[in-house]
Protein backbone atom coordinates (compact mmCIF):
# COMPACT_ATOMS: atom_id res chain seq x y z
CA UNK A 1 0.00 0.00 0.00
CA UNK A 2 2.83 2.30 0.42
CA UNK A 3 4.83 1.86 -2.35
CA UNK A 4 1.28 2.09 -4.24
CA UNK A 5 0.44 5.61 -2.47
CA UNK A 6 4.61 6.73 -3.27
CA UNK A 7 4.36 5.84 -6.90
CA UNK A 8 0.95 7.58 -6.97
CA UNK A 9 2.36 11.26 -5.19
CA UNK A 10 4.98 10.63 -7.70
CA UNK A 11 3.17 10.59 -10.59
CA UNK A 12 0.61 13.10 -9.91
CA UNK A 13 2.67 15.88 -8.23
CA UNK A 14 3.76 17.26 -11.05
CA UNK A 15 0.20 17.94 -12.16
CA UNK A 16 -1.53 19.05 -8.83
CA UNK A 17 1.88 21.12 -8.16
CA UNK A 18 1.55 23.65 -11.26
CA UNK A 19 4.87 22.52 -12.08
CA UNK A 20 4.05 20.49 -15.85
CA UNK A 21 0.31 21.97 -17.04
CA UNK A 22 1.53 21.94 -20.58
CA UNK A 23 0.94 18.65 -22.59
CA UNK A 24 1.36 17.87 -26.16
CA UNK A 25 -1.21 15.19 -27.97
CA UNK A 26 0.44 12.83 -30.59
CA UNK A 27 -2.34 10.65 -31.00
CA UNK A 28 -6.68 10.63 -29.92
CA UNK A 29 -9.28 7.98 -30.42
CA UNK A 30 -12.82 8.13 -30.16
CA UNK A 31 -15.52 5.64 -28.76
CA UNK A 32 -18.96 5.09 -29.58
CA UNK A 33 -21.11 3.18 -27.81
CA UNK A 34 -17.52 1.53 -26.18
CA UNK A 35 -16.64 0.61 -30.43
CA UNK A 36 -12.96 2.39 -29.94
CA UNK A 37 -11.08 3.78 -32.95
CA UNK A 38 -7.80 3.19 -34.17
CA UNK A 39 -5.19 5.81 -32.54
CA UNK A 40 -5.33 9.21 -35.04
CA UNK A 41 -2.49 11.09 -35.10
CA UNK A 42 -2.36 14.79 -34.04
CA UNK A 43 -0.84 17.59 -32.99
CA UNK A 44 -2.53 19.59 -29.88
CA UNK A 45 -1.67 21.05 -26.77
CA UNK A 46 -4.11 20.63 -23.52
CA UNK A 47 -3.43 22.92 -20.50
CA UNK A 48 -4.77 21.93 -17.11
CA UNK A 49 -4.61 24.28 -14.05
CA UNK A 50 -4.88 23.81 -10.61
CA UNK A 51 -8.21 24.25 -10.50
CA UNK A 52 -8.27 20.87 -13.20
CA UNK A 53 -9.69 23.25 -15.37
CA UNK A 54 -8.70 21.55 -19.06
CA UNK A 55 -7.85 23.30 -22.28
CA UNK A 56 -7.84 21.74 -25.29
CA UNK A 57 -6.25 23.26 -28.27
CA UNK A 58 -7.70 22.32 -31.61
CA UNK A 59 -9.39 23.01 -34.42
CA UNK A 60 -12.10 23.57 -32.11
CA UNK A 61 -11.04 24.76 -28.57
CA UNK A 62 -12.81 23.25 -25.68
CA UNK A 63 -12.78 23.86 -21.71
CA UNK A 64 -14.16 21.61 -19.11
CA UNK A 65 -14.58 23.35 -15.78
CA UNK A 66 -14.20 20.82 -12.90
CA UNK A 67 -17.66 20.49 -10.88
CA UNK A 68 -16.74 17.20 -8.08
CA UNK A 69 -14.08 16.34 -5.96
CA UNK A 70 -11.42 14.45 -7.39
CA UNK A 71 -11.23 11.12 -6.90
CA UNK A 72 -7.47 8.98 -7.15
CA UNK A 73 -7.37 5.28 -7.73
CA UNK A 74 -4.58 2.69 -8.31
CA UNK A 75 -5.43 -0.04 -10.39
CA UNK A 76 -4.14 -3.79 -10.24
CA UNK A 77 -1.44 -3.25 -12.69
CA UNK A 78 -0.45 -0.03 -10.58
CA UNK A 79 -1.52 2.33 -13.08
CA UNK A 80 -3.11 5.51 -11.46
CA UNK A 81 -6.08 7.45 -12.49
CA UNK A 82 -7.22 10.79 -11.03
CA UNK A 83 -11.01 10.96 -12.00
CA UNK A 84 -13.71 14.36 -11.81
CA UNK A 85 -16.88 15.42 -13.06
CA UNK A 86 -17.02 18.12 -15.32
CA UNK A 87 -19.04 20.42 -17.95
CA UNK A 88 -17.74 21.45 -21.16
CA UNK A 89 -18.18 25.32 -22.89
CA UNK A 90 -21.98 23.64 -23.83
CA UNK A 91 -22.40 22.95 -20.37
CA UNK A 92 -22.41 18.95 -21.11
CA UNK A 93 -21.43 16.62 -18.31
CA UNK A 94 -18.67 14.66 -18.46
CA UNK A 95 -16.49 12.76 -16.54
CA UNK A 96 -12.46 13.55 -17.12
CA UNK A 97 -9.56 10.84 -15.99
CA UNK A 98 -5.61 11.73 -16.33
CA UNK A 99 -4.21 8.05 -16.64
CA UNK A 100 -0.83 7.20 -16.18
CA UNK A 101 1.57 3.96 -15.10
CA UNK A 102 4.36 6.49 -14.95
CA UNK A 103 6.97 5.21 -17.63
CA UNK A 104 5.22 4.63 -20.94
CA UNK A 105 1.76 6.27 -20.81
CA UNK A 106 -0.24 8.90 -20.24
CA UNK A 107 -3.57 9.73 -20.90
CA UNK A 108 -6.53 12.15 -20.58
CA UNK A 109 -10.12 10.54 -21.12
CA UNK A 110 -13.16 12.49 -21.95
CA UNK A 111 -16.25 10.36 -21.06
CA UNK A 112 -19.59 12.14 -22.20
CA UNK A 113 -22.95 10.57 -20.52
CA UNK A 114 -25.10 11.50 -22.38
CA UNK A 115 -24.33 11.02 -26.24
CA UNK A 116 -21.85 8.17 -24.76
CA UNK A 117 -19.03 9.79 -26.56
CA UNK A 118 -15.49 8.88 -25.22
CA UNK A 119 -12.28 10.99 -26.12
CA UNK A 120 -8.68 9.62 -25.76
CA UNK A 121 -5.97 11.73 -25.44
CA UNK A 122 -2.42 10.25 -25.22
CA UNK A 123 -0.83 13.15 -24.14
CA UNK A 124 3.53 14.29 -23.76
CA UNK A 125 4.33 16.24 -20.85
CA UNK A 126 5.68 19.52 -22.44
CA UNK A 127 7.52 22.03 -20.21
Amino acid sequence: LMKKLLILLLLFAPLLANAQDWFKVNAVRFAVDNEYSEWQDVDINVFIDDAMKVKIYAKENHVLRKIGDAVDNVDKQENSHIFWRAVDEKSLDCIVCFSSNGTTFMHLKITFIKDNLVICYNLIPDK
